[in-house]
């Protein structure tokens, strides 16, 4: 996705593109606006007591154990959030567990799980509205996962100078406000 970006943004096809991917080149300039980081959650009618204390324990091998034993939404059937978070969390390439639910858009998927029961990951960013209106609880916020950057990327000399600046500040807000 962010190749495909950044060759649209470099064509002059697209004014401006979001990423997590930093390309410098000399026909595009980018800033960074912000950071974000894989988290899990859950709704809030999940009894999670067990889970912190298995946590809190580091067996990472009953951590796994429990996680599997969720009903689990993704919002792509490559489960390419779960596997990044697996990645880190546990060292491990892949995860032992198949998706539940399968809804293709992040925001619907989240709004799913917080009516229901079972677990997901996803960007911090994304979940704090939900944690917020107490829908959904963080249920991992592993140190082992890292954030990564997020990328405001623009042609130049595109004459769209003043909107890259406008559009800079609103992404930098949304993005400051972290879980």
């Amino acid at each position: 996705e962010n190749e495909e970006l950044f060759e649209l943004v470099d064509a002059k096809k697209l004014d401006f593109a979001i990423m997590t991917k930093r390309f410098d080149t000399f026909d595009t300039t980018y800033e960074i606006v912000g950071k974000i980081k894989l988290i899990m959650v859950a709704p809030t009618s999940l009894d999670i007591t067990d889970f912190r204390q298995v946590l809190k324990s580091d067996n990472f091998t009953e951590i796994e154990k429990w996680l599997n034993g969720q009903k689990w939404y993704s919002h792509d059937a490559r489960i390419p959030h779960i596997k990044l978070f697996w990645l880190h969390a546990f060292n491990k390439k892949r995860p032992s567990l198949v998706p539940n639910y399968i809804i293709p858009s992040e925001s619907e998927m989240l709004e799913m799980l917080s009516r229901n029961s079972g677990v997901a990951i996803t960007w911090n960013c994304n979940a704090r509205k939900y944690i917020k209106e107490n829908k959904l609880q963080l249920l991992w916020n592993s140190y082992n996962v890292p954030e990564e950057f997020v990328y405001l990327l623009a042609a130049k000399n595109n004459n769209v100078n003043s909107f890259f600046e406008v559009i800079s500040k609103e992404l930098k807000l949304f993005f400051g406000n972290r879980l």
